[in-house]
């Protein structure tokens, strides 16, 4: 999908119900145009729903599928050379904001950051064991955590 708009767009799969169709709505609410998907036929009743003020192309497909990954590939090639680049800029622009900008692309070994710490815990993650990691993510998730 391609947007038309000078609106932001956002790609949802599992769009069709559930956790999925919401945060497709919240993205709508927010003005995005969407690109979701699902693997059943209610991603075009998802779909018309969410259209409206913003552009919405809904696609039918089984990303646990070779074809159905096939299918989507593009999108998702378009957004992930973007979305690191986009991080940058904005991490340039917020420099001395106290803004912090952090990107991290499934798979990817670099991430974005104006944060050393995210920086430090980003290459950690590449070799702690992933019980450390999640204790350390959980600590870092319980309500309040952000004050410390």
């Amino acid at each position: 999908m391609t947007s038309t708009t000078d609106r932001p767009l956002a790609l949802i799969t599992g769009a069709s119900t559930g956790i999925g169709r919401e945060l497709a709505r919240e993205f709508a609410a927010h003005g995005y145009d969407l690109g979701v998907a699902a693997n059943e036929p209610r991603i075009h009743e998802a779909g018309e729903e969410l259209r409206g003020p913003v552009e919405v192309d809904s696609v039918e497909v089984d990303l646990a599928t070779d074809e159905g990954v096939d299918t989507f590939q593009a999108v998702y090639n378009a957004s992930t050379s973007f979305i690191p680049s986009f991080a940058l800029a904005l991490r340039n622009e917020a420099k001395g904001s106290g803004v912090t900008i952090t990107a991290r692309m499934h798979g990817d070994e670099r991430v974005v950051s104006h944060s050393r710490k995210t920086r430090a815990q980003a290459a950690l993650s590449r070799v702690l064991p992933d019980h450390v990691k999640a204790e350390l993510h959980r600590r870092q998730a319980a309500p309040g955590s952000g004050r410390r």
